[in-house]
C-alpha cells in the first residue's frame, strides 16, 4: 500500500503564499526584548560570578581550617598531619596568613615548626606586597624565638627567616629588621646577618631597587655587627662582607668599608687579616695533650727544684718538718 500526498486544496494553496508575519512579529519582539534587558542580564551573570567566587573562596577557607586543625589536633595522626602539611605549604591564597598566625600559640614544638615552615612557603609563593606586614612578624618571631631550646622550632623558624630573606627587597622590611641587632642573644643577631647575606647573594642586576636596599641594609648592619662582643656575630659580619665583595667587586667593598666608622674598620680588617681556621677535633685533643704534657713537665722540673740536693740540707729539712709535726699535734691535743 502506498502513501499519497493529500491534495492541494485552495485553502493550503493560500497558506502557503502568504508571508510568515507572526513568526518573524515573534522574533523581532524577542530581539528587542533582548535588547532592553541586555544589562539586566550582565547584572544577573555578574552576580552568579561573584556568588561562584565567594563560594569557592568559602571553600578553600574551610580546607585550609580543616589542614590547621589536622596540624594542631595533637590525635592526628602523622599522614594527615604531613599531607595538611604540604597542602598548606603549595596554597596560593594569602588568607592562609592570616588563618596561621592564631595557631602559633600551641605547646607542640613540632606543629608550630610545621606551621611556621607552611607560612613562610606560603610567603615565598605569593611575595607580594600584601603579605609585606606578614612577613616582617614571621620574621621577627622567628628571630625572636631562634634562641630556643627545641632544636626543631629552631631550625624550622631559622629557615624560614632565611628563606623569607631571599624573596624579600622591600626597603621598609630590612629596616624593621635592623633593630633586631638590640637583641641580647647572639643566635638572633647571626641570623639576622645570615639572611642579609642571603639577600647580597641574590641581588638581581635588573632591579635597581634590589641592588639599592642590599647595599644600604648591609651598611647598616656592618656598622654595628663588626664591633659585636661576640665572636660568632663577627665571624658572620666577615662573611656578609665576603659575600659583598664577591657580589659587587673589590673596589664597591673597599668604598663599603671607608663609609664604616673607624672602630668598625678597625675590628674588621683584623679580623679578615687573621682568617683563622678552626681545628677539627682530633688536633683540638692533640694540641690539649700536648698543653697538659707541657704544664706537667714544668710542674715535675719545679717540684725537683725544690728538693735540696745537700745531704746536710736533706737532714735539716726532714728534721724541721718532723718538729712542725709534732708542734702541730701538741696544739691539737692541747685543745
Amino acid at each position: 500500500m502506498s502513501i499519497t500526498a493529500p491534495p492541494d486544496t485552495p485553502a493550503r494553496a493560500r497558506a502557503a503564499n502568504r508571508p510568515r508575519t507572526r513568526h518573524w512579529q515573534r522574533l523581532l519582539s524577542e530581539a528587542d526584548l533582548n535588547q532592553t534587558n541586555i544589562s539586566a542580564t550582565r547584572k544577573v551573570l555578574r552576580n552568579h560570578l561573584a556568588a561562584a567566587d565567594r563560594l569557592q573562596k568559602r571553600r578553600a577557607q574551610l580546607s585550609h581550617r580543616r589542614h590547621i586543625r589536622n596540624l594542631t589536633d595533637p590525635t592526628s595522626e602523622w599522614t594527615a598531619r604531613r599531607s595538611a602539611l604540604v597542602a598548606l605549604a603549595n596554597t596560593t591564597d594569602p588568607e592562609i596568613i592570616r588563618l596561621i598566625a592564631p595557631c602559633l600559640g600551641t605547646q607542640l614544638n613540632d606543629l608550630r615548626s610545621m606551621l611556621v615552615v607552611a607560612a613562610s612557603e606560603c610567603i615565598i609563593r605569593v611575595a607580594d606586597k600584601l603579605l609585606l606586614e606578614e612577613s616582617i612578624a614571621l620574621f621577627k618571631d622567628a628571630l625572636r624565638a631562634s634562641h630556643a631550646t627545641k632544636k626543631v622550632l629552631h631550625d624550622a623558624r631559622r629557615d624560614a627567616a632565611l628563606a623569607i630573606a631571599a624573596c624579600q627587597t622591600d626597603q621598609h622590611f630590612w629596616q624593621s629588621l635592623v633593630e633586631q641587632l638590640n637583641n641580647p642573644h647572639p643566635v638572633p643577631r647571626t641570623i639576622l646577618l645570615h639572611a642579609c647575606t642571603s639577600l647580597v647573594k641574590n641581588a638581581s642586576d635588573q632591579q635597581e631597587n634590589h641592588l639599592n636596599v642590599a647595599k644600604d641594609t648591609t651598611l647598616q648592619i656592618l656598622q654595628r655587627a663588626t664591633t659585636d662582643r661576640i665572636a660568632q656575630v663577627r665571624d658572620a659580619a666577615k662573611t656578609l662582607f665576603q659575600a659583598y665583595a664577591t657580589r659587587f667587586g673589590t673596589e664597591q667593598a673597599k668604598t663599603l668599608l671607608e663609609q664604616l666608622d673607624k672602630s668598625a674598620q678597625t675590628r674588621l680588617n683584623s679580623v679578615l687579616q687573621t682568617d683563622r681556621k678552626k681545628p677539627d677535633k682530633p688536633q683540638r685533643i692533640s694540641m690539649k695533650e700536648q698543653i697538659l704534657k707541657a704544664k706537667r713537665e714544668a710542674l715535675r722540673k719545679q717540684r725537683q727544684a725544690a728538693v735540696p740536693t745537700d745531704p746536710f740540707d736533706c737532714a735539716q729539712s726532714v728534721l724541721l718538718n718532723q718538729i712542725a709535726s709534732n708542734d702541730q699535734e701538741n696544739l691539737e691535743n692541747h685543745a
